[in-house]
C-alpha cells in the first residue's frame, strides 16, 4: 500500500466537474473501477477543492464551455497552482476543440488528454496511482527533512561519491550552503577528519552494513564523536549513498547503557571484590576469640559484619543506577572520606589523609555511592601508592566541576590511564582488577566522568567531572534593592522570534522561545533579562511548561553578556520536570551540565557574588538547598533573567515564571579567595 494512501486514511477523492446528467453519468462510469471516493463538484468550487491534499484526480470535459483558457475552469492554472508539486492533482481532459495552450499544459506531466474511446475508469485509476506515487515521494522527502533538521546533532545525506545532498549543521559551526555539493575531503581534511569520515562512508557502502552509535576519536586533541552511518538504497537494494548523524560527546557520554544481566554480573564481581577484606577480618577475629576467649575480638567481628551489610546495600544501589529519584542527595565529602579512611587504615603508620576543602563542603551524590567509590580509590592508593622512601599521603578536595582523590605515590603512566578502568585490569597477578572498574561504574551511574592525571606531588590524581559541588553551603548573602526585568532578546540563532508578557495581577511572566539548545557550543533561546552591576540574585517558580519536545528548557540564567558565546550559569527544568544545571565557565568554552530528577514545579534561584555562582532549589517549608556552586569567568556587569529554549528548531515552547524576584546582594565579608577550588 502506498505511504500516501495510508496517510490519507481513506480520504482519497476523484472530482468530476459539473452538476448535470453528463457529470453524473461520468461518475457512475468511473466509480466502480477506482479505489477512491468519486464526487461531482460545481465549477465555481473546483479551484479550491482541487488544491486539497486528498484530491488525487480531476476529470474535465473540453466540450464544457466553462473549461478552457481564461474560462471559469482553466486547466493551465489547475496544473500549476497546487500548494506543492507533490499535492497537485492529476487532470483528465476529454478531447474536443481545445486551445493550444491547454494542449501545452499536458506537457507539465499532470494533465492527460483522454479520447472518448479510451477506458475512462482505467485511465482514472492510473492517474490516481501517479498522484499517490508523487505524494508518497513528497511525504517521504518532508519526513526526511524533518528528521534531519529536528535531531539535536549534525545530520546528513550523501550520495555514493560522498557528496552532501542534505545537511543540517546541528552544533557544527558552518552552514548548509557551504557544505552541500561538497565531499568531506573537499571541505576540510585537517587532522584527517575528512579522510576518516569518508573511509567510514565507503565501508558502509561496500558492506551494506550500518554503523550505529559508535564513538570515533579524531585529531591531535582527541575530540570524540558519537556517529551513525546507514546505507541508503533504492527499492531493489542498490546503494545510492549514506544517511547518518554525528555529535561531539564528552567521555561521560561514550559508554552505552548496560543490560540488566550485565549489571547483575558486575554486582556479583564487585561484591566478591569488596567483601573480601571485611570477610577476612571477621574470620580472623572470630578464630582469635575462639582460641583466646578475648571478647574484644568479637567487637571487631561485629564491625566487619556491619561493614559487609553496608557494602551490600551500597553496591546494590550502584547496580540499580539510573532509577528516578525525587530527592536531591547532598553528601559531606570530608565526613564520608574520613570515615572510610579510618575504617581502612585503623591507625596504620606512615599513611595519612588530607582534606583540601571545608569540612562542610557538599557534593551532589548519595552517600551509598560515595562510600564505595572512595573506598576503592583509597585501597588503590594503599596498595599501589606506597614507596619505601616516604609516607603515603592521600588528598581529597573539590574542584570547580567536581572533586578529586590524589596520592603522592609513583603515579600511573599516561599510556595506562585509559586501561585502569577496564574490568579485570590489574598491574599485579594476584589481584582481581575490579576496584577501579567499580569507581567508573559509580561515576557513570551519576552522570559524571572520571579522568586520571598527575598529582601535585607526583602520584595519581583521579578527577570527577560534571559533579555539582557546594564548597560553602552555609554562606548566604543578604538581599537588598529589587530590580525589574527590562529587555527581551533572542540569543543565538532562532527561526521563530520569541516573545514575553508580564501579568501584574498574577505576578507572572509568560515567555515563548525557539532555539536548538543550550548545550555544547549551541546557545539559542529567548531571554527576558536586565543588566546588573555587581552581586545579584534572581529567583522564581517555574510553573506551566508548554513544551515542543521532551528536552525543552525553562529556567533562570546569569550570563556575561547576551552574545551567544558568553560564559553563563543556568538552573531550570525541562519538559519532564527534571532539574537541569548548565554552565559555561569561560567565553571560549562549551556548555556542560548535570540533570537531577524531579516531578513538580520548583522554586529556584541563582546568587552571583564575584565570579562565584550558587544555584539553589527550595525544599519543603520553603527552605533553600544549594545544589551547585562554581566559579564562572564574569565581568562586573552581567545579564540576568529568564530563559526558554524549545530545542526543536522552528517550533516554540512557552513557560510561565511565577513570583520572579531580582535583587542586589550584600556579600558581607565575602572575598574572591574564599571561593577558590583546587
Amino acid at each position: 500500500m502506498h505511504l500516501a494512501r495510508r496517510f490519507l486514511a481513506g480520504e482519497l477523492t476523484v472530482l468530476i466537474t459539473g452538476s448535470g446528467e453528463q457529470a453524473e453519468r461520468r461518475r457512475e462510469t468511473i466509480a466502480p473501477g477506482v479505489d477512491s471516493r468519486v464526487e461531482t463538484v460545481a465549477p465555481a468550487e473546483l479551484p479550491d477543492r482541487a488544491r486539497k491534499r486528498h484530491v488525487a484526480c480531476v476529470v474535465l470535459s473540453a466540450d464544457d464551455p466553462r473549461v478552457g483558457p481564461d474560462e471559469e475552469i482553466d486547466p493551465r492554472e489547475l496544473a500549476t497552482e497546487a500548494d506543492t508539486p507533490g499535492t497537485r492533482p492529476e487532470l483528465l481532459v476529454h478531447l474536443g476543440e481545445l486551445d493550444p495552450d491547454v494542449i501545452a499544459a499536458s506537457r507539465s506531466g499532470y494533465v492527460t488528454l483522454v479520447l472518448e474511446t479510451d477506458d475512462l475508469p482505467g485511465t482514472t485509476e492510473r492517474a490516481v496511482d501517479r498522484y499517490l506515487d508523487r505524494l508518497s515521494d513528497s511525504l517521504a522527502h518532508d519526513a526526511l527533512d524533518s528528521l534531519l533538521s529536528g535531531l539535536d546533532r549534525t545530520t546528513f545525506l550523501k550520495d555514493s561519491a560522498g557528496t552532501y545532498l542534505k545537511y543540517d549543521p546541528g552544533s557544527e559551526d558552518t552552514t548548509p550552503s557551504r557544505v552541500l555539493g561538497e565531499t568531506e575531503t573537499e571541505l576540510d581534511d585537517k587532522d584527517a577528519f575528512g579522510t576518516e569520515w569518508d573511509r567510514i562512508d565507503r565501508r558502509v557502502l561496500s558492506s551494506g552494513e550500518p554503523v550505529v552509535d559508535e564513538v570515533l576519536e579524531l585529531g591531535a586533541d582527541g575530540e570524540r564523536f558519537e556517529h551513525a552511518q546507514i546505507p541508503w538504497t533504492d527499492s531493489e537494494g542498490r546503494p545510492l549513498g549514506v544517511i547518518g548523524y554525528r555529535t561531539p560527546v564528552g567521555q561521560r557520554e561514550t559508554r552505552g547503557p548496560q543490560t540488566e544481566r550485565s549489571r547483575t554480573e558486575q554486582l556479583a564481581r564487585y561484591l566478591a571484590h569488596d567483601l573480601k577484606n571485611p570477610l577476612v577480618v571477621a574470620n580472623g577475629h572470630l578464630e582469635l576469640a575462639k582460641e583466646t576467649g578475648d571478647e574484644s575480638a568479637l567487637s571487631r567481628v561485629e564491625e566487619a559484619l556491619e561493614r559487609m551489610d553496608e557494602l551490600i546495600d551500597d553496591l546494590s544501589d550502584v547496580a540499580e543506577g539510573g532509577d528516578v529519584e525525587t530527592t536531591v542527595h547532598r553528601t559531606e565529602l570530608a565526613s564520608v572520606a574520613m570515615s572510610v579512611w579510618d575504617r581502612l587504615t585503623h591507625d596504620e603508620p606512615n599513611v595519612s589523609l588530607e582534606i583540601d576543602t571545608p569540612e562542610s563542603a557538599l557534593v551532589l551524590a548519595r552517600e551509598s555511592d560515595l562510600r564505595p567509590l572512595l573506598e576503592n580509590l583509597f585501597k588503590n592508593a594503599l596498595v599501589h601508592g606506597r614507596t619505601p622512601s616516604e609516607p603515603l599521603t592521600v588528598h581529597v578536595g573539590t574542584t570547580n566541576d567536581g572533586f578529586y582523590v590524589a596520592d603522592n605515590g609513583p603515579g600511573i603512566a599516561p599510556d595506562e590511564r585509559d586501561r585502569v578502568f577496564e574490568d579485570g585490569y590489574s598491574t599485579g597477578n594476584d589481584r582481581t582488577g575490579t576496584g577501579l572498574a567499580i569507581v567508573e561504574e559509580i561515576a557513570d551511574s551519576n552522570g559524571w566522568w572520571v579522568s586520571v592525571t598527575d598529582g601535585e606531588s607526583g602520584g595519581a590524581r583521579f578527577e570527577f567531572h560534571d559533579c555539582p559541588s557546594i564548597p560553602e553551603p552555609e554562606w548566604e548573602p543578604a538581599a537588598g534593592e529589587s530590580l525589574s526585568l527590562t529587555d527581551i532578546t533572542d540569543v543565538g540563532s532562532v527561526e521563530q522570534p520569541g516573545s514575553a508578557s508580564y501579568d501584574e495581577s498574577a505576578d507572572a511572566w509568560t515567555v515563548t522561545g525557539d532555539g536548538r539548545d543550550i548545550w555544547h557550543d549551541q546557545n539559542d533561546f529567548t531571554f527576558v533579562h536586565t543588566t546588573v552591576e555587581g552581586p545579584v540574585r534572581i529567583e522564581a517558580t517555574i510553573g506551566d511548561i508548554d513544551a515542543s519536545g521532551p528536552f525543552s528548557k525553562a529556567g533562570l540564567m546569569l550570563r556575561e553578556s547576551i552574545q551567544a558565546d558568553a560564559s553563563h550559569g543556568y538552573v531550570g527544568q525541562n519538559a519532564e520536570r527534571n532539574v537541569e544545571l548548565l554552565w559555561r565557565e569561560t567565553a571560549d568554552g562549551l556548555t556542560s551540565g548535570s540533570h537531577l530528577s524531579g516531578e513538580e514545579p520548583r522554586r529556584m534561584r541563582i546568587d552571583r557574588v564575584g565570579d562565584r555562582l550558587t544555584c539553589s532549589i527550595a525544599g519543603p517549608g520553603a527552605q533553600w538547598y544549594a545544589i551547585d556552586q562554581r566559579r564562572i569567568d564574569l565581568d562586573s556587569q552581567v545579564a540576568v533573567g529568564l530563559a526558554v529554549c524549545s530545542t526543536v528548531p522552528n517550533r516554540t515552547s512557552t513557560a510561565v515564571f511565577e513570583d520572579v524576584a531580582v535583587r542586589r546582594l550584600d556579600p558581607g565579608d565575602y572575598s574572591e579567595s574564599s571561593s577558590s577550588s583546587s
